[in-house]
């Protein structure tokens, strides 16, 4: 037996894949720290973690580091660290806000006023009524056959990937909508119901990678406080379509994509050129090793 008890030694860190614990590296700089602006420039760092955040990590702390920041599109961590005070005043909350509120109201305004819609656009009750069965069988079950799809696609492409599909695809949701046509509509609830959950689960994806998952709850739920109060505006344009537009739903819906391109585009273009940046901005910290 030896003389002194087993003592453990001082660097019992725990591994992941062969690399350090998140824990062990807090304090160590690397390229997914933030790297806007100068030293004096930066807010004070975050100490205390959100417990949202905290468990929405767990996905990603088992991921490898590199292939996180590879498949985020390079902005990966672009705020992680600053405090929610200052990521709400940034240009990302704003275009990240009126994004969630513009697709929000689109998606319940839709939902709420299918079957008036279709009444209209297929010139009777009768005819719209096949399709509102349909849509209310296929609006759950489409939310559970597209999570596993929309969960491997957000995990494999970058962020600025994610959010062109999910553009595109809300554009021509809406468009397809517009159609008075009975197939038409069929391939619009089949698109819809498969771009409502990829919405949901998209802009809490963006939010992780862009935030931080130590400010996710506070920021996330602000952004969706906002647009919940920016659905209150379903019954205003619901009135407007009986008052104004005699049933027809097209007039509001066509404001509402070219809202949606509009914020949308402008969005895309910040998130495109962010990513850039950051990217150069990230290998220039990264010093060069000389083999």
């Amino acid at each position: 037996m030896p003389n002194s008890s087993y003592i453990a030694p001082p660097d019992t860190s725990l591994f992941y894949n062969g690399r350090r614990s998140p824990q062990e590296n807090d304090n160590q700089p690397n390229e997914t720290e933030p790297l806007l602006g100068s030293s004096g420039d930066h807010p004070t760092m975050l100490q205390r973690r959100d417990s949202i955040g905290d468990a929405l990590k767990q996905h990603y702390v088992y991921e490898n580091d590199e292939e996180m920041i590879d498949n985020g599109g390079r902005l990966f961590g672009i705020l992680h660290g600053y405090s929610s005070e200052y990521q709400m005043k940034t240009p990302w909350f704003y275009l990240l806000c009126a994004f969630t509120a513009i697709q929000m109201l689109r998606l319940n305004y839709f939902i709420a006023t299918i079957n008036t819609q279709y009444t209209h656009l297929l010139g009777s009750a009768d005819n719209a009524e096949p399709l509102t069965r349909f849509f209310n069988l296929a609006l759950p079950l489409g939310g559970i056959l597209s999570i596993p799809l929309v969960g491997y696609y957000l995990d494999n492409y970058s962020t600025v990937t994610a959010f062109a599909s999910l553009l595109v695809l809300s554009l021509f949701v809406g468009a397809v909508g517009l159609v008075g046509n009975f197939y038409f509509g069929l391939v619009n609830v089949c698109f819809f119901v498969f771009n409502r959950p990829y919405f949901y689960t998209a802009i809490s994806d963006f939010c992780a990678k862009i935030f931080g998952f130590d400010t996710f709850g506070r920021v996330y739920g602000a952004i969706i406080c906002i647009a919940g109060l920016f659905n209150l505006l379903q019954s205003p344009l619901d009135n407007i379509t009986h008052s104004k537009f005699e049933m027809n739903p097209n007039p509001i819906n066509i404001l509402l994509v070219c809202t949606t391109v509009v914020i949308g585009g402008v969005t895309f273009y910040y998130m495109s050129r962010q990513s850039i940046q950051y990217q150069e901005k990230t290998n220039r910290s990264v010093p060069s090793v000389s083999v």
